[in-house]
């Protein structure tokens, strides 16, 4: 990235050479230039900076997946799939029998 200064001395070398064109038209289509390469290295910057949390975001394939930890976790959890509430869950054998009882009763 270069400094305002930079950016000068290049301009004041330019008025020196000898140029067709017009000076104030070239020394802003450098000034432009300089700007667009600025630009570009601030967006690289920000999309590694994205790359970056998105590596972290995604980060623990298989392996992490497969420790000993995580499946004692998983274990202890049970499966997400196959929690269902107590109220929508069939009624077992014995409670069945428990029910029919207590209709005798």
């Amino acid at each position: 990235m270069k400094s305002e200064y930079d950016k000068q001395l290049y301009i004041s070398k330019l008025d020196q050479t000898e140029v067709e064109f017009e000076s104030d038209v070239v020394k802003i289509l450098i000034l432009k230039l300089l700007q667009l390469e600025k630009s570009l290295k601030e967006m690289g910057r920000i999309q590694k900076k994205r790359a970056r949390k998105a590596a972290k975001l995604h980060h623990g394939g298989a392996h992490r997946q497969n420790s000993v930890s995580s499946r004692r976790s998983r274990s202890r959890k049970g499966s997400k799939f196959a929690k269902v509430m107590p109220e929508n869950r069939a009624p077992t054998s014995t409670q069945l029998d428990f029910i029919e009882e207590g209709d005798e009763n």
